[in-house]
């Protein structure tokens, strides 16, 4: 029997083949999320789980990356002959994701001088995001969190009370195990008094796991306007929302900018 099983995060399916007396099996698994593995391993024949395979393997051939995953000419794959072999440590590495990871509970802080603040007629910001369950922390139990939001940035004109004008005064929040998983995005309207004006953009979670996202949010004192726009790294897909009527203190009397870990959320 020859068989071969494949996985691709991309088209998030898995792929298995098998081949025995002429007659072929296929069986394809679609819509399957992996997390983006902090370690990676492979067992042939025995795991430390299970009862060892009773019988001879030969031909043995495992590869990493690029041309890994096959929907189809699973015969040049059978036919092949040659010696078992795994690729080499140091080219799993280099083929496979790697990155490092920042501290946990970090920040960047950036507070601005207030005469700097007279003249403000438009704000905006932008960044690349990757977020992980399992780095810089494993979160074990991601049903503790459910219905939960990790704060990304905010401009703030306060110190965090979500009850006063100014506090979310351009604000992304990450809901990554909501019902509906996404992005929300804040911001506040003096005209009509209300202290959090927000928009969710949904994301499917194998886009948020281990992908770089990048975010844009902006406001127009002219305009009166919120813009907002993520490009999806997995897909490459981008999301654009304008949101009119937007009115802020002008100029603010203090404006702080956070980005990641916020005490106040």
């Amino acid at each position: 029997m020859f068989t071969y099983a494949s996985y691709s995060r991309q088209a998030k399916t898995y792929n298995f083949y098998a081949w025995t007396h002429g007659k072929e099996v296929r069986v394809k698994l679609e819509n399957i999320v992996h997390f983006v593995p902090s370690y990676f391993g492979l067992y042939l024949g025995k795991d430390p789980w299970h009862r060892s395979f009773h019988g001879r393997i030969r031909n043995f051939r495992a590869v990493f990356g690029p041309g890994a995953f096959k929907t189809e000419d699973f015969d040049s794959i059978r036919q092949a002959r040659t010696d078992g072999q795994l690729t080499p440590r140091q080219t799993i590495a280099d083929t496979m994701y790697k990155e490092e990871f920042g501290k946990e509970n970090t920040a960047y802080v950036d507070e601005h001088d207030p005469e700097d603040l007279d003249a403000l007629k438009e704000v905006g910001y932008s960044f690349y995001f990757r977020w992980s369950q399992r780095a810089p922390i494993y979160i074990r139990d991601p049903y503790y969190y459910l219905s939960q939001c990790f704060i990304l940035s905010r401009y703030t004109e306060g110190y965090g009370n979500a009850d006063t004008l100014g506090d979310r005064y351009l604000a992304i929040w990450l809901c990554p195990y909501n019902r509906n998983p996404g992005i929300y995005v804040a911001s506040y309207d003096t005209a009509t008094g209300s202290t959090s004006i927000g928009r969710h953009f949904p994301m499917e979670f194998s886009d948020l796991d281990g992908v770089w996202n990048h975010f844009y949010l902006a406001w127009s004192k002219k305009d009166k306007r919120m813009v907002y726009c993520v490009r999806y790294g997995m897909t490459g897909k981008v999301a654009f929302e304008v949101v009119e009527n937007v009115n802020h203190y002008n100029p603010p009397g203090h404006l702080r900018f956070i980005l990641g870990n916020d005490r106040f959320y």
